[in-house]
């Protein structure tokens, strides 16, 4: 059995919410390019992740560096309440997502 963080974890565009999820992590994304709230590194880690996520099969551990970490760090350093408010959404919904693969 694969160790946890190498675990393939079947998400993808067909997952329920996944739909919804998408475009608050998309709007996310223009948000930080827009008010330049996000560094380089945090936006394009954000869009690889999301591009990433609609495989059908996903690895965990790319999933964390890119989708969980930078969520986290958002959280606890965004000034925008907009911004921590759809970061707090959408790892929400990736958390349960998980916790459920």
């Amino acid at each position: 059995m694969p160790e946890k963080s190498k675990a393939i974890l079947s998400l993808g565009s067909q997952t329920p919410g996944f739909p919804a999820a998408n475009k608050i992590l998309a709007d996310l994304i223009h948000q930080l390019r827009s008010s330049h709230a996000g560094d380089g590194q945090m936006i394009s880690e954000l869009s690889a992740g999301r591009e990433y996520i609609q495989a059908p099969k996903v690895r965990r551990d790319f999933i964390d560096e890119l989708l969980v970490k930078p969520l986290t760090k958002l959280l606890s350093d965004a000034q925008s309440e907009r911004i921590r408010a759809d970061a707090n959404e959408y790892l929400n919904w990736l958390q349960q997502k998980l916790a459920n693969s």
